[in-house]
């Protein structure tokens, strides 16, 4: 149901379509009673639902004018077909990039007039649906991306080493509660609730789906390691193998006694276990690392010089790296500032009874 003046827009969901008479009188109650106002006139087309008895004894009892469109002519009911069609493409749009299944079609169309009666129209000169509807902005920071995983606090919790949450997709928005319409991948139901932590980059259509982006792939695992690297470790283990002496082997002008000796005084056994990569933490990649020698890309001295400074600024900066801190008591005691810092610093200790 659209109104022809500010565009919003009402959908229900029938499972028969003898339930539309329901709907209807439900509809009129509710203007009535939330706007102040009576409903005039309806505009509709020529199906059953509106054309039948009901209706036709319905709207004539509360005098509201019922028209509708000549057969074959939908463009006399303009408004309505044209809402109609861009609910279908957004629609479309939200169940092809969740994945879902085709049941959950009418969740979709729901979610999708939650959506567009909250976004700017240009036929209402850049306001909004609800904006024109209810005279106040509408509020946008709880909107989500339809289909996402997301993960519902489970309340109450029963035993300390249960679950705490469980895994489900967002389908909406429930408009009588200040919560999120999800779908649970256990109970393959919905529920309603606002303690939720989302996922928007992902949208599962399963329960594997959800266990495929939780568990890290390979490559996260075990990165691969630098090709320099093994390389260098690969000619270093041939150099070493070529070097030595092959075990059992008799080198020329040697006896089997003393190759059985020389098998026998063999102690550390091959270890099967590979050799582990040392690199750097990832928040050490913008600092240079002192602690192993390793030859800089880019030196200081590629970049600084002195040679370029008078004397006197040189004899100055000289000063400067030839005070340096002791390191150690003895140091310390050969400085006449230290040891007067020192008796300084045992009277205020002193001072303050420590």
């Amino acid at each position: 149901m659209v109104d022809d003046h500010s565009r919003y827009t009402w959908v229900h969901l029938l499972l028969l379509k003898s339930e539309a008479i329901v709907v209807i009188k439900t509809f009129i109650s509710m203007i009535r009673t939330q706007f102040e106002i009576v409903v005039k006139t309806i505009r509709s087309d020529n199906r059953t639902e509106f054309i039948n008895s009901q209706c036709k004894t319905l709207f004539p009892s509360l005098g509201i004018l019922h028209q509708t469109s000549c057969p074959h002519t939908p463009q006399q009911n303009k408004v309505v077909e044209r809402k109609h069609i861009h609910i279908l493409n957004i629609a479309r749009a939200l169940k092809f990039q969740s994945h879902l299944p085709i049941k959950y079609w009418g969740l979709c169309v729901k979610a999708t007039v939650y959506l567009i009666n909250r976004l700017p129209s240009s036929v209402l000169s850049g306001m909004s649906l609800f904006q024109l509807m209810f005279s106040k902005d509408p509020k946008l920071s709880h909107l989500r991306v339809f289909g996402c995983l997301c993960y519902v606090t489970i309340l109450p919790r029963d035993d300390k080493f249960t679950e705490r949450a469980k895994p489900a997709v967002l389908m909406g928005y429930f408009e009588s509660q200040k919560g999120y319409l999800m779908l649970d991948f256990t109970s393959k139901g919905l529920l309603v609730s606002r303690d939720i932590v989302f996922y928007e980059n992902a949208f599962p259509s399963s329960e594997e789906d959800i266990i495929n982006f939780l568990i890290p792939t390979d490559n996260e695992i075990f990165p691969e390691p630098a090709t320099d690297s093994i390389t260098e470790e690969v000619s270093i283990e041939e150099e070493s193998i070529s070097n030595a002496t092959v075990p059992g082997a008799a080198s020329p002008g040697t006896t089997h006694e003393e190759t059985c000796q020389d098998n026998c005084s063999i102690t550390q056994p091959f270890s099967s276990r590979p050799r582990r990569i040392s690199r750097l933490p990832v928040w050490m990649h913008d600092y240079g690392d002192t602690s192993r020698n390793q030859r800089c890309k880019h030196p200081l001295a590629n970049s600084l010089s002195y040679k370029n400074l008078s004397t006197t600024y040189q004899c100055h900066l000289t000063k400067f790296s030839t005070l340096t801190e002791p390191q150690h008591y003895k140091q310390a005691i050969k400085d006449a500032r230290w040891v007067e810092a020192m008796k300084l610093e045992i009277q205020a200790l002193e001072a303050n009874n420590i």
